[in-house]
């Protein structure tokens, strides 16, 4: 058969069942940054406090190195770092990662944040 090229390749991770690639949105719903929607594509993305962080979300009760955001056959998956004031998907706090789903309601501390698939 034909061969993909690496970049082809990569990309095919990220299709959906329609064909097209599937990206996350975070949407903030409070705070300073309430309203402003972040698209990320990458396999993993850092959310927190500092810098370094792939999202940076201001908040007292958002750790410094808070969730770990990734794709993984063909999900979207959600992890807590050990933070100090959790991460809670729909109101259950998280312990290990879970599978996100289109719509689902996280809580960063007390940041509201949306999740949304969208291609």
């Amino acid at each position: 058969g034909d061969e993909l090229s690496d970049k082809r390749a990569i990309h095919d991770r990220y299709l959906g069942p329609n064909g097209r690639p599937v990206l996350a949105r975070l949407t903030i719903q409070n705070g300073p940054m309430g309203g402003h929607s972040y698209r990320f594509h990458q396999v993993v993305t850092t959310i927190g406090r500092t810098n370094g962080n792939d999202l940076i979300i201001q908040g007292r009760t958002v750790s410094r190195r808070h969730a770990r955001l990734f794709f993984d056959n063909g999900r979207w998956y959600l992890e807590d770092l050990q933070s100090a004031n959790g991460t809670l998907v729909n109101n259950v706090r998280v312990y290990q990662p879970v599978v996100l789903n289109d719509g689902d309601v996280i809580n960063f501390g007390d940041e509201i944040v949306v999740f949304n698939t969208t291609y």
